[in-house]
């Protein structure tokens, strides 16, 4: 993720998310590739299931909030 190789950070990602899907941080992370890649609706499904997991995240909240204003057409933070 860090190296910008997002494709293969989201294979691994998804790899880790089929071993333990109930991984918050791991919804969170892949979440915040997917804007980076076009992929607005998946990321703030992502942040949701996040959000689900684990109710007092407050960084999947803020990327959660993030995806709703640039749906109203602010820019991504």
């Amino acid at each position: 993720m860090e190296q910008e190789r997002d494709e293969e950070a989201v294979l691994l990602m998804e790899k880790a998310l089929a071993l333990y899907a109930i991984a918050a941080r791991f919804h969170h992370n892949i979440a915040g590739l997917y804007p980076r890649m076009g992929r607005l609706g998946e990321a703030e499904a992502r942040f949701r299931e996040a959000i689900r997991l684990k109710a007092d995240y407050g960084e999947a909240y803020q990327g959660l909030a993030e995806m709703i204003k640039f749906k109203a057409g602010e820019p991504l933070s």
